[in-house]
């Protein structure tokens, strides 16, 4: 018995199923630069156009583009559950950022992945939706960002001649939209500078 124990996990390292070694995992963070260049289409609708601060009316832009000096990107899904419960906090971190006077210098924008254009304009409607979302049907937004489940949260640092960089990620739905924001100020060092 104790020699067939053996003959079997000497087979399975044979063969190639022997547990990595340390030094071969990568242990590096992921790079989001491929994600930040990523071409998305020109939203249709013109509010959410001049919310994004987007001269365009067609053709696709990136998210340094946007006129913002941080965006929060959401990763949706019109299906997922956890997206849909979470929208009305979603909302609310809209709300917050109006209200704190951030409006302006902090934007919110929706990808809604493996969604049709028709889709994402339904759970837009059914859950009063006030910024943009937009639709990505071939979900590579979300392989960009490494993270293969909704709602999944990535808050970009924008600046004039600075690239995008990625300061804050957020996978999951959150209970608290004021701690979020909180976060978000935080991490992006703009905590105390309003408009």
């Amino acid at each position: 018995m104790k020699i067939t124990r053996i003959l079997f996990w000497l087979g399975l390292a044979l063969a190639g199923f022997a547990p990595a070694r340390a030094a071969e995992a990568d242990v590096s963070a992921p790079s989001y630069d491929d994600a930040l260049r990523r071409p998305l289409p020109v939203p249709e609708n013109g509010d959410d156009r001049v919310y994004l601060g987007l001269a365009e009316s067609s053709g696709t832009f990136t998210f340094g583009q946007v006129k913002a000096d941080v965006l929060i990107v959401e990763i949706l899904s019109m299906y997922c559950p956890y997206c849909q419960d979470s929208a009305n906090s979603v909302n609310r971190v809209y709300s917050l950022l109006q209200k704190k006077g951030y409006g302006a210098r902090v934007k919110l924008l929706g990808i809604a992945i493996a969604d049709t254009p028709l889709e994402t304009k339904l759970y837009k409607t059914k859950f009063n939706v006030s910024f943009p979302v937009l639709s990505d049907p071939n979900a590579g937004v979300r392989a960009n960002f490494f993270y293969t489940e909704t709602p999944y949260f990535v808050a970009i640092k924008l600046g004039v001649g600075a690239p995008p960089t990625v300061c804050f990620v957020s996978p999951g739905a959150f209970d608290d939209p004021e701690l979020f924001v909180d976060t978000v100020l935080n991490k992006s060092g703009i905590a105390n500078i309003k408009e």
